[in-house]
This record gives structure tokens, sequence and C-alpha cells, in this order.
């Protein structure tokens, strides 16, 4: 009993404090993280401790908590140490039968705020366990066309498809593909519902030596048809998203149609910025966007030919048009000789150069240039030694 009970009152004075609104949150050392959730892993591993039974007592106990927090909820998410005690709070709640209360709290606090609420994440989290799959692939989309540079929203995108990645080789696809952005974006990162950048390379892993008894990779055809049966119509904010894209697409056509007359005035241009996010969101809505994301790339390269962010995005979309092996390598060797390759740019794509092309000596030398960038990237990404794995095989 007393051992269970430690845990269990270190997360008392967690909340109490929540609840009470004042003073620092104190360091979660030591302090047992309960979650309601397994991540679907592909070899199943167990990740958290399991939920402790309460007594009758222990529950009441926690209700002044549960109700302060409640009450004081748009506060408390309101601190700049939110993100980092969140689960804490929540396993207040699973613990006393009452996690679907605080799932109801992320939401109105989603609502209020968006995507700035810390709460977003774990309300699509919360959204993937309790089978609403529309609502979690909904706000997973707005993750990855209003916030693509933060780990967290490619972590989520991989943890959507990873149930299915058992049994679906576009799912299993996808899954590498998100956490290898994941990786490629925060190569140390610490923790979400259980995953860290330590299991996420492990899962990839298992993932990649499954597809490698696979006879056949997953087609274009494939991975659209997966995204046709179970992406949902998309929300007013993908309206917003198609308009944006569909008048790029139009500017593009117009101009490779018009006759070569000379202009009365200047047409203003898009910035390349734009041109490359407008880019990335067509890459991210799947297979049948893929050619609007190169036409989109390869403008944005007319306007700065040295531009990196959409040099890597067009191969990018070649890539996931399914483009050839030889086609692939020989892009890879000009981005990593490119003039604005950065350090998580050659990471990135030294990781597709290994576990994509099968290619060890464009990976060594991709990776070689990561360290030459940026040694500190290098070694929070773990470089040296999966240079030295390459180097002896």
């Amino acid at each position: 009993m007393k051992q269970r009970a430690l845990p269990i009152i270190a997360l008392s004075l967690v909340a109490a404090l929540w609840a009470c609104g004042e003073g620092v949150l104190p360091a979660a050392d030591g302090a047992v993280h309960f979650s309601p959730i397994q991540p679907n892993l592909i070899a199943p591993k167990t990740l958290t401790a399991p939920l402790p039974e309460l007594s009758a007592e222990e529950i009441a106990r926690y209700k002044p908590i549960i109700d302060g927090f409640q009450g004081n909820a748009d506060i408390l998410l309101r601190r700049p140490d939110v993100e980092a005690r969140l689960e804490q709070i929540e396993s207040v709640h699973v613990v006393s039968g009452r996690y679907f209360e605080i799932v109801a709290l992320y939401q109105t606090d989603v609502a209020k705020h968006g995507l700035s609420s810390p709460a977003a994440p774990s309300l699509a989290w919360a959204w993937m366990q309790s089978g609403q799959k529309k609502l979690a692939r909904e706000l997973i989309d707005r993750f990855l066309k209003e916030r693509p540079e933060a780990a967290i929203s490619w972590l989520l995108d991989g943890a959507y498809w990873l149930p299915d990645a058992q049994k679906s080789t576009p799912a299993a696809l996808q899954t590498v593909a998100s956490w290898n952005k994941v990786l490629a974006i925060d190569p140390g990162f610490a923790s979400f519902k259980g995953f860290n950048a330590r299991i996420l390379r492990q899962q990839i892993e298992l993932i990649e030596q499954r597809l490698a008894t696979e006879p056949d990779a997953a087609t274009s055809e494939q991975v659209q048809a997966l995204h046709v049966e179970q992406e949902p119509a998309q929300p007013e904010i993908d309206a917003v998203a198609e308009a944006i894209e569909a008048q790029a697409q139009a500017q593009v056509e117009a101009e490779q149609t018009a006759p070569d007359v000379e202009q009365a005035a200047p047409q203003p241009q898009p910035s390349t910025a734009v041109l490359v996010a407008q880019g990335q969101i067509a890459l991210s809505r799947g297979a049948d966007h893929h050619g609007q994301a190169r036409a989109l790339f390869e403008r944005a390269l007319t306007i700065e030919a040295d531009n990196i962010n959409a040099a890597v995005g067009l191969f990018n979309a070649d890539r996931l048009a399914g483009a050839e092996r030889h086609v692939l390598q020989r892009e890879l060797r000009k981005l990593a000789a490119h003039p604005q390759i950065t350090a998580a740019h050659a990471f990135e794509l030294g990781m597709f150069a290994h576990r994509g092309a099968k290619d060890v000596e464009l990976a060594i030398v991709l990776f070689e240039r990561c360290q030459q960038l940026d040694a500190a990237y290098a070694e929070r990404a773990g470089v040296m030694a999966l240079l030295t794995r390459l180097r002896n095989d």
C-alpha cells in the first residue's frame, strides 16, 4: 500500500498547486505517469505503469483538487510551465475516473485558443484513443498546416497511422515518414504520451523490418486510396487552404500558357516563402496533391534558384510520387553540396539515403555534412553513432 500511495501523493501535491494557482510547479522527477492510453506499437512494449485501484476515500480526496483545476483551468492553462505538467494533472483525472471531464476541458480551451492552446496535442490524442478518427484527423490536419515546423505535429500524424501500420503498407510508410520528420526537426524529442526520440527510432526500425519482407513497396495509388478511405471531409480551414493553393496553381498554369507579350504593368509576385509554404501544405494533403506541390516548389525556384527549402520540397515531392532510385540519388548528391543546406536538412536527407534509398555511401556524405554544418545538432541527433555503424557495415 505504501509503495502505491507515494506516487499518488506526489500527484496530489502537483494537482494542489495547480488548483491554487500559486507558485511554480515542482519538478516531475519521481512522479509516476498513469496513462489510460497504451501506444499501439508494432512490437508490444510496456511504457507506463498500470492504473492503481483507488479506494473511495482516495477518490474523494482528489475531488476538490480536480474541481479546483476545472474551475481555474483557463488561467492555469496560460501558465508558462503548463506543458511540462499537463500529463500529471491529466493523470489525477484518470485515476479518479474523470478522464473525459478533462477531455471536455481540452475541447473548450482549443475552441477558444486554437492550436496555441497547450491542450491541443492532448485533445488530438484523446480523439485518436477514443476512436473519433474524423475529429482526430481534422485536428491533426490543422497542426500540419498551421505548425508544420513543430515536431508534435508530425508525431501526432504518425500516431494516427500507426494502428494500421501492422497490416497496411501505405499506413506504415506514412508513419515512418512522419516520425522521421519528428526526428529531423527535434533529434532529441523529449516525450509525449510515452513516445520519445528513442522509442520513435525503435518503432521506425521495427516497421522498416516488416516492410523489408513485403514483396512490393506501396505505390502512389495505394497511398492515395488510403487517404480517400480514411480521411474525412476537410474542415473550413482546409477550404481556405484549398482556395490559396488553387489560386497559386492557376497562376502557374496561366504563366505556362500565356503568350509571350510585354505586360503593361508588372504583376506582383508571391514571395518564395509563401510558395514554399503552399507547396508544403499541398504535399501534406496526400498523393493527389503531389503534382500541385511540385509546381509550387518549381515556381519558388524560378524566383530564388538557391532556396534550400524549395529544393528539398521538390525532392520530397518527387520521392513521394515514386521517382526512380537513381533519380533520387542524383538529386540527393546535388542537395548535399547545396550552398544553403542546413544541418537539419542534411540529417533528414541522410536518413532517407540510409533507410529509403539504401545508399550507405551517400548517407555517410550527408551525415558528415551535418557534422560540418552544426556539430552540436549532429551530437543531439546521434550522427556519430550512425556514421560508426554505417562505416562498419
